[in-house]
């Protein structure tokens, strides 16, 4: 047996292993998001055999989604598969901010409509990106405990994270290696985040004190793009509100 030939047949069996595993993987995804979509109500998509699977609905009145997607890293020779789950919570929370890890930094920084924060007088971590349209406004949301739970929201273990705050609705996108696999884990994950939701959402009395300290737009605002992390055929944000 020459070397050359020894050394193919150690790569075709890396290969069909590596294969294998994918598959496994990717079943057993298929079946964690079949279950948990079962007993949420939700709308399950198990996709083609070798395919990503995918899943969306409402759960509490937030719009939940999990899909696979392709992230882009022009810095790597190719691309990875990122697992995307989504929240769009169609309450009002403060006029407006973005947030997120440095990996969205050049997406926050593409909203003109939005300036740096100054995050002086909070307890914040200056790797996390914070830009926001009327620095009065957030000032008044950014109680202690609200900027706790955008840090723990911002801190999810080994994923890119997005949030886009305005008066009508708070998106909140997770993009992570994790093919999530685990219905329990998945199970606890969104009960977690719906936790922080709910207690980052400003009532209607939080609303109104927020509109009366707006400050004077000095930057017209800003179509808002999907990020150009991840190719998908969803948009994470709408088009930002036109001013009336």
């Amino acid at each position: 047996m020459s070397i050359w030939f020894f050394l193919w047949l150690i790569m075709a069996l890396i290969l069909i292993g590596a294969t294998g595993w994918s598959t496994i993987i990717l079943l057993q995804q298929k079946q964690a998001w079949r279950e948990y979509a079962k007993n949420k109500g939700l709308n399950f998509d198990p996709g083609k055999f070798f395919a990503p699977c995918s899943m969306d609905g409402r759960i509490d009145g937030v719009e939940l989604s999990f899909f696979t997607a392709t992230q882009q890293n022009p810095e790597a020779r190719k691309n990875r598969q990122v697992t995307v789950f989504q929240l769009t919570d169609s309450h009002g929370y403060v006029d407006g901010a973005a947030l997120g890890t440095t990996e969205v930094r050049n997406f926050i920084d593409e909203l003109t409509a939005l300036r740096p924060f100054d995050t002086s007088t909070i307890d914040w971590e200056s790797k996390y990106i914070f830009h926001a349209r009327n620095n009065k406004s957030l000032n008044a949301f950014l109680t202690a405990e609200r900027v706790k739970i955008l840090k723990d929201l911002l801190g999810f273990p080994s994923a890119d994270v997005l949030i886009v705050l305005d008066e009508t609705e708070g998106i909140f996108r997770f993009e992570t290696s994790s093919p999530m696999t685990n219905v329990e884990k998945i199970t606890s994950t969104v009960d977690k985040l719906m936790s922080r939701l709910k207690k980052l959402r400003s009532s209607d009395a939080d609303l109104k004190q927020f509109s009366s300290l707006k400050e004077e737009r000095t930057l017209p605002p800003a179509p808002m793009e999907p990020p150009v992390a991840a190719e998908d055929t969803e948009s994470i944000v709408e088009e930002e509100k036109k001013e009336t």
